[in-house]
């Protein structure tokens, strides 16, 4: 995929505030494995879809020797990365998938087993999802994760607005988080809720043992869930801020957005740049604005779009821990 080269600019910064219109951001984030297991989440919509075989591309044997495991019905199903299996059409992208092809879906979480003595990073690539999100933990384990690309504690309201377990509900029921050494070896800090006995004001239902740490989550984190009193329901609501500009001369709004066609290709892969085509506006200034964090955007660019269709391509290599884009047409 090629693409012209899009010059900085801050002329942009001239046009603050009344033209408004929802966003639809694609990025990337970058997950870090150490050697050992990794329990791991993809909140984006990888492309064409999300079988860890397209997210992870091991066509050319990066891979070779790591594990997936997905939870299914109390058992493991399994995904070894080898690019070169014997027979050949047995693997695809350079994994096996000896119990059929899964998908990691925002919300669900999976283990990764990492061979090597040294650290794993894998770049996922993709679609952030938007609006009311709702993940249903169901009776018994689950393996599960934010279905957006949040950090936070869970003993808090934090901005994953996990539900409040404080109302004796779901009282017995734990959260496992798997932490590493480092060295190749794991193991659980388990949580139980306890709304009654141990609770301090302000824990949200944790069970505030003196000396144990909070349950904190990690982007692209997986943690297990074991739910032994119905149904739990977490709900996240997330929707990336409004670009908001104003023509200081005359006031002018507009609802045109850039839409993204395609985040993902083997060029991107292999160059470490994220690409991305665009739908638009033909005749019209577009504006690509990049963020590290969702909340704070800044203009990375601007170009007339001749026609409907724009490839962009970022010159930053994809060396951030996370790093998201959206495109929108100038009044």
């Amino acid at each position: 995929m090629k693409a012209p080269i899009v010059q900085e600019t801050l002329i942009l910064l001239a046009c603050l505030a009344a033209f408004r219109c929802p966003a639809q951001v694609a990025g990337y984030i970058n997950v870090s494995c150490p050697p050992g297991f990794s329990l791991i989440a993809v909140p984006v919509y990888g492309y064409p879809n999300n079988d860890p075989a397209n997210l992870f591309d091991n066509t050319s044997g990066a891979y070779n020797g790591c594990e997936i495991f997905f939870w299914q019905n109390g058992t493991w199903a399994e995904y070894i990365a080898n690019n070169n299996p014997t027979p050949p059409a047995t693997a695809t992208n350079g994994w096996e998938e000896s119990d059929g092809p899964m998908l990691l879906l925002p919300g669900a979480g999976a283990a990764f087993y990492n061979p090597s003595n040294a650290e794993i990073v894998l770049t996922l690539w993709g679609y952030l999802p938007q609006g009311t999100l709702t993940n249903t933990l169901n009776p018994g384990l689950n393996l599960v994760s934010s279905i957006v690309p949040a950090s936070g504690d869970l003993s808090t309201n934090s901005v994953m607005a996990f539900p409040s377990l404080a109302g004796g509900q779901f009282d017995g029921d734990q959260v496992f988080l798997l932490f590493s050494s480092g060295d190749g070896s794991n193991g659980y800090t388990t949580y139980t809720v306890d709304s009654l006995s141990y609770n301090p004001p302000g824990n949200y239902g944790w069970d505030g043992l003196p000396g144990q740490p909070d349950p904190v989550l990690n982007v692209c984190q997986a943690f297990w869930y074991r739910a032994g009193n119905g149904a739990v329901q977490w709900t996240e609501h997330f929707t990336v801020s409004q670009v908001v500009w104003t023509n200081p001369v005359k006031s002018k709004t507009s609802s045109a957005t850039g839409g993204f066609d395609d985040v993902w290709s083997s060029v991107m892969v292999k160059s470490r740049h994220f690409q991305a085509t665009l739908t638009g506006q033909a005749g019209k200034s577009h504006v690509v604005e990049v963020s590290s964090d969702l909340r704070n955007w800044k203009p990375a660019g601007t170009n007339l779009w001749p026609s409907a269709k724009f490839a962009y391509t970022d010159p930053v290599p994809a060396t951030n821990k996370m790093r998201f884009y959206r495109a929108f047409a100038l009044p």
